[in-house]
C-alpha cells in the first residue's frame, strides 16, 4: 500500500512540476516582445518632449533677442552683434539637444537588454 502511495505521490509531482510548454514559452517571448517596445516608444516620446521644450527654449531666447535688438537709442546694440549672439544660443540648444537624443539612445538599448535578459 505505501509503494502505490508513493508511485501516486511521484506521478502527482511529476505532472504538477512537468516542464514548460512550447505555448507558454513563446506566450513569454511575446510578453518581453511587448515590453521592449513600449520601452522604446516610451524613450522616443520623452526625447521629442525634452527636444520640443528645448526649441521653445530657442524660439524665446531668440525673440527676446530680437526684441532687444530693436533700436531705440543710440545705446542698442547693432543687430549684427545679436545674430551672433543668436548663433551662439543656437549652437550650445543644438549640443544639448545631441546629448539628450544620444542618453535616450543609450537608455533604450539599456532597457532592450535587460528586457532580454529578463530583468530590468
Amino acid at each position: 500500500m505505501k509503494k502505490l502511495f508513493f508511485v501516486l505521490l511521484a506521478a502527482g509531482l511529476f505532472v504538477a512540476c512537468g516542464t514548460k510548454t512550447e505555448k507558454e514559452v513563446t506566450v513569454n517571448q511575446d510578453s518581453l516582445n511587448q515590453v521592449a517596445e513600449q520601452a522604446r516608444l516610451d524613450s522616443i516620446a520623452k526625447a521629442q518632449a525634452d527636444s520640443a521644450a528645448i526649441a521653445d527654449a530657442i524660439a524665446a531666447e531668440l525673440a527676446a533677442n530680437e526684441t532687444a535688438a530693436t533700436p531705440t537709442d543710440k545705446a542698442t546694440k547693432p543687430a549684427t552683434t545679436t545674430q551672433k549672439e543668436n548663433t551662439t544660443v543656437q549652437k550650445t540648444v543644438e549640443k544639448a539637444v545631441d546629448k539628450t537624443v544620444n542618453a535616450t539612445q543609450t537608455e533604450v538599448k539599456k532597457e532592450g537588454t535587460n528586457v532580454k535578459k529578463g530583468g530590468r
